[in-house]
């Protein structure tokens, strides 16, 4: 590979990193007197409710991640994906009240859950979003109250920030809380990419 085809491609990063950010700070922003709620869906509906957020044209964000089966690519066979919600049985809406009544008339969900801190609500999906679209092989964790606070400086997460867990079978984990749910994701890290 040459300079000039390397230097393309990290502008090409570059360019998706922003326009990532962009989208994220735009799907993330407050509405006035209308507040981000935690959407507690019925078991495996979250797709569905995210289909009628959709016809009822609610700003909504349903966290994925990629998902492959073990058999797939197994033998020949042709390997192959689906996207799986990140948190099982939740995701996010900006909704009033008749919204919220008519998502919750639709059968998917079981309860909204409110957000006393919308700051920091956004703040956590802000860093969930750019990570699970960054391509971040991103795995349910349980939340850290405890341990070092810390920033991404270089690589692809660069920006991210979190608490440092290390455990000695998993090496050290970015773990990104989602406090409203009690839970939180983690992608492995290079302790050379993090600043306290």
């Amino acid at each position: 590979m040459n300079k000039g085809s390397a230097a393309g491609t990290g502008s090409a990063a570059a360019v998706l990193r922003y326009a990532l950010e962009e989208e994220a700070t735009r799907l993330l922003q407050p509405e006035e007197g209308t507040p981000w709620l935690a959407l507690h869906t019925r078991p495996r509906c979250e797709k569905q409710a995210d289909k009628h957020c959709l016809q009822l044209g609610i700003r909504h964000y349903l966290p994925l991640r990629r998902s492959e089966p073990a058999g797939s690519g197994r033998s020949g066979q042709r390997r192959y994906h689906f996207e799986v919600p990140l948190f099982p049985g939740y995701m996010f809406a900006v909704c009033n009240r008749q919204q919220r009544y008519d998502l919750l008339q639709s059968g998917c969900l079981v309860r909204t859950i409110e957000v006393v801190d919308q700051e920091q609500l956004r703040g956590e999906l802000y860093n969930v979003y750019l990570a699970s679209n960054l391509g971040a092989a991103l795995t349910l964790y349980p939340m850290l109250r405890r341990g070092r606070w810390v920033r991404v400086i270089s690589g692809p997460l660069a920006g991210l920030s979190g608490r440092i867990s290390a455990r000695k079978d998993e090496g050290f984990r970015l773990v990104l809380n989602v406090s409203i749910l009690g839970s939180a994701v983690a992608v492995e890290v290079d302790m050379a990419s993090v600043e306290a």
